[in-house]
């Protein structure tokens, strides 16, 4: 008797070790193929009926089959559709860069402020100051066209900041070369340059934002950590903001080169040796081509 309740149990054993790993092997093809392959199929049909902004986020929830390329592929449109609504004033995301100075988190969405909108384009500038960079490291005369901040914005930060599909959305504009409007005798613009990423002039940074409050601008951790000074005296939402640099020259010529100050007002002579001024921030400016 004994030995025929031991054989009944081994068999109940067996069949409920059966029973648990059948059901294990539906579990797996649930979550791992049945549910994805529905949520792809899904995504296949809101990009077929033009609703991009869904699919994105759809397939951004994947990891199945060619997603994460789908994804990608559909990243022109999807801008489009969030920043067709985007109006002046607006904050948008857009990119990745480093901000919290945690680089094992990963970088962080850029936060971009729409600046204009123009000929189905959009002029914005960063949110917050993204890094901490000398205008000139070669210990000389320097405009815009020449200065070595611009090959760093238009190299480093264009490839680092957004990826190969977000950098089809980034023209390459005309970019001119402004004297400084108070100092015009005194400076020396260079020529017109043609960049994708670039610094506001002192005239684009005073009819873009209407009074110094509105030019302040608060650095990011990784800014701060690069060296970026913050003045206690001056704030932003509670927070001690930094000096920012502009693409105008100063009223000294060519060496120096225009700013916002601490509290937003603009600051016409700033040294741009990198050796001078190590700690001064930069908020890059861009057009995204809603059309590209």
């Amino acid at each position: 008797m004994e030995a025929k309740t031991k054989m009944t149990n081994k068999k109940i054993l067996i069949i409920a070790v059966a029973i648990v790993c059948v059901c294990a092997a539906l579990a797996v093809l649930l979550t791992q193929v049945i549910l994805p392959q529905r949520k792809y199929n899904e995504a296949m049909t809101l990009i077929d009926s033009g609703n991009y902004e869904a699919a994105y986020i759809l397939l951004g929830e994947l990891q199945y089959k060619d997603s994460t390329e789908k994804q990608e592929s559909i990243l022109p449109q999807y801008y489009h559709a969030l920043f067709v609504k985007a109006n002046v004033g607006d904050t948008i995301i857009f990119g990745s860069y480093e901000q919290d100075n945690d680089s094992s988190n990963g970088k962080e969405n850029i936060e971009w402020l729409v600046l204009t909108k123009k000929d189905d384009k959009l002029l914005v500038v960063s949110q917050y100051a993204l890094d901490c960079q000398p205008y000139n490291t070669e210990g000389r005369d320097a405009t815009w066209e020449t200065c070595t901040l611009r090959k760093w914005l238009n190299d480093e930060f264009f490839n680092e900041a957004f990826s190969a599909g977000e950098q089809t959305l980034i023209p390459t504009m005309k970019v001119t070369a402004d004297k400084d409007p108070y100092y015009e005798d005194n400076t020396k613009p260079g020529k017109p340059t043609e960049d994708k990423i670039f610094l506001l002039s002192v005239h684009e940074a005073e009819i873009f934002f209407r009074g110094d409050e509105a030019r302040k601008c608060v650095p990011t951790a990784y800014a701060i950590a690069n060296g970026a000074y913050t003045n206690e005296d001056y704030t932003s939402g509670g927070v001690a903001t930094c000096w920012w640099w502009l693409r105008s020259p100063g009223r000294g010529g060519q060496t120096p080169a225009s700013g916002v100050y601490y509290g937003g007002a603009m600051d016409y002579y700033r040294a741009g040796f990198g050796r001078e001024r190590q700690d001064d921030c930069v908020r890059p400016a861009m057009w995204i081509d809603l059309n590209a």
